[in-house]
């Protein structure tokens, strides 16, 4: 499970929303795509997402919106994951 905030939140944007926020190819599309075929879920924090302008509509087909990262992360962990920040 990866829940992305903050920063991270573009990364949950479409391939078309990604290039109209940044004029780039999105450079994760073809990863979360494989990850996701694993069997990795990706969250996005919802508060985030939004209060950066993206488009609740405008979530790639890999992530699923949560209400918040921190509400995500503490069930994450009353499940038995275990928190491990990026660098």
């Amino acid at each position: 499970m990866v829940v992305l905030h903050g920063d991270a939140t573009i990364a949950a944007l479409d391939d078309a929303a990604y290039k109209e926020a940044t004029g780039r190819d999105h450079p994760h599309a073809d990863v979360m795509r494989k990850l996701k075929a694993a069997g990795v879920r990706f969250l996005v924090c919802g508060q985030a997402f939004t209060r950066r302008g993206y488009d609740l509509r405008r979530v790639r087909g890999e992530a699923t919106v949560a209400a918040s990262a921190v509400t995500a992360v503490i069930n994450l962990q009353a499940r038995g994951f275990a928190y491990v920040p990026a660098p």
